[in-house]
């Protein structure tokens, strides 16, 4: 939802709004949207003054944008071979990224967490989605997730291992513009050797990954 193009302010009607603070649906009630931002929640009566365009929405519910809170750019795992994929040229990820965000967004996820990329797609996304050159959810990244050589995961970005080595992994992250660390703490259901019980890391490893995320303000 936007203004028009003349950038007058739009008010949007439904059934109803749904603000998901509280369990009532608010009947009636609609949104009124300036410069691209909600700047009004309630009725048609107060908020459709003078020069207020009104987009009636039929019998839609109106509700806030979802958070997906564990997704990817550039994988579509019902295609299969996502470690494969995640291997093939930067510009073949970039085109097939640009479609996937369009899904998020059209799905109504407007806040998306991204827990692994390779080849720095996502530092690269995340700014070009808050510059309005890419339409996509609003992104937290993470960069490649943290693995050791030939764990599972390993295809976004090889492998790190040993305390000082997964230290200064984290530190590189974060001076790239990452939002948290992604760790692979044991093989996945996608993995080609190891699984669920395999442990990928120490403890020791797992606590100097989060004391380092933790001192550039990030979890894990």
């Amino acid at each position: 939802m936007s203004d028009d193009q003349t950038g007058r302010p739009v008010f949007y009607q439904g059934a109803g709004v749904f603000d998901a603070t509280g369990e009532e649906l608010r009947h009636g009630d609609g949104l009124l949207v300036a410069a691209g931002r909600v700047v009004g929640i309630g009725s048609r009566e107060a908020l459709a003054t003078d020069g207020v365009e009104v987009v009636p929405l039929g019998d839609a519910v109106i509700v806030p944008g979802f958070v997906d809170s564990h997704t990817h750019i550039t994988i579509r795992p019902w295609e299969g071979d996502q470690h494969g994929k995640m291997q093939q040229p930067v510009v073949w990820q970039t085109v097939r990224g640009v479609q996937n965000l369009q899904r998020m967004l059209q799905s109504g996820v407007t806040t998306a967490k991204i827990m692994t990329e390779p080849l720095d797609i996502d530092y690269e996304y995340k700014d070009a989605v808050a510059r309005g050159e890419v339409l996509g959810p609003r992104l937290r990244v993470a960069g490649p997730g943290l693995t050791p050589p030939g764990g599972h995961g390993h295809a976004a970005g090889g492998g790190v291992s040993g305390i000082e080595n997964l230290r200064a992994a984290v530190r590189e992250r974060a001076a790239k513009g990452a939002d948290h660390i992604k760790i692979f703490t044991t093989g996945g259901v996608s993995s080609q050797n190891g699984g669920l019980d395999e442990s990928l890391f120490s403890p020791e490893e797992i606590a100097a990954i989060t004391a380092e995320a933790a001192a550039h303000g990030m979890k894990v």
